[in-house]
């Protein structure tokens, strides 16, 4: 291994066997230099065929080959491991929390669905609230000084007190329309999704519905001496 690791890729059999060869024979008698030698190809030819099989090595042409993975013998070279490592179990953490964050606006939005199917009136056009949609809180004796662009595409807001902004997702958690029970989200989440299913939005079977409760005001209003 060690032999084969020194040498430039792509090295055939030969190079490795000449290179071997040249360090084990130093010294020894010409009688048992045969022998020896005999015993390093064979001994060559069994390595060769070893790493070809779990993939550190790949056959370039008919007899050269080049390493398709280094092995590591070195503190450095585990270090490098180490923290290539760290950051794809960051990474792999990251999506996750992404994912999770995805089947939750996923059941939010399939329980609105649900709960305007059960409405006994048809709300107007004129009073829905559409999706997606950013609500601002603020102190009731902000001032606020709102622009708005020529061709109406950008609008500007600049207040002088403190606010906070919360988007449509948000408003439907502090309506609890994010949590259904395991039976519900079978019905529309693919299997293997259900695993990213934070348990704390599981409901107990008996539960019909989420309890939906409206937030109080001061609730979307930042805290702060004026509000």
């Amino acid at each position: 291994m060690r032999f084969a690791r020194e040498l430039k890729t792509p090295f055939t059999a030969s190079d490795l066997e000449s290179k071997v060869l040249k360090e084990v024979l130093t010294g020894v008698p010409e009688g048992q230099a045969m022998e020896i030698g005999d015993a390093v190809r064979a001994r060559v030819e069994n390595t060769l065929n070893v790493l070809l099989a779990v993939g550190a090595l790949s056959q370039v042409g008919n007899e050269s080959f080049k390493w398709s993975s280094l092995p590591f013998d070195s503190a450095s070279e585990l270090e490098v491991l180490k923290k290539e490592r760290e950051t794809l179990l960051e990474e792999i953490s990251s999506k996750k929390q992404h994912l999770e964050g995805l089947v939750t606006q996923s059941i939010a939005l399939k329980n609105l669905v649900e709960m305007n199917k059960r409405r006994a009136e048809e709300v107007p056009q004129g009073k829905r609230i559409q999706l997606p949609f950013v609500v601002v809180s603020t102190s009731k004796d902000a001032v606020i000084e709102c622009e708005m662009a020529e061709n109406q595409s950008d609008i500007f807001f600049n207040f002088d007190r403190p606010f906070e902004l919360h988007d449509d997702t948000e408003v439907l958690k502090r309506l609890n329309l994010h949590m259904a029970t395991r039976s519900s989200l079978e019905s529309f989440l693919p299997g293997p999704v259900l695993n990213f299913v934070p348990p704390e939005l599981i409901l107990p079977e008996d539960v019909v519905a989420p309890p939906a409760t409206v937030p109080a005001a001061n609730e979307l209003v930042p805290a702060s001496p004026e509000s």
